[in-house]
């Protein structure tokens, strides 16, 4: 499954939620420094899914606050584990 999602960086707590446009949103605790925050990021999906950080790759958007995840999980799991 594919998962377009705004990330913020620095954030005080790790969320997701989704804005009034519908858009995905993702605040998580990581600095955007060397990449840290883009493994977070997937580090921290897979744990809110329970799934492996292995099964969750970024396809697009390394350097920008946009980005494309690819989950390799099912698309009603995942919408429901990130309660979407």
């Amino acid at each position: 499954m594919l998962l377009r999602i705004k990330v913020k960086p620095n954030a005080r707590m790790d969320e997701i939620s989704r804005e009034a446009d519908g858009t995905l949103r993702v605040k998580i605790k990581a600095p955007p420094v060397e990449g840290k925050a883009n493994k977070y990021l997937s580090e921290y999906i897979a744990g809110r899914l329970g799934i492996a950080p292995s099964r969750v790759t970024l396809l697009k958007g390394a350097g920008t606050s946009h980005k494309t995840l690819n989950i390799d999980a099912e698309e009603a799991y995942v919408l429901a584990k990130l309660g979407l």
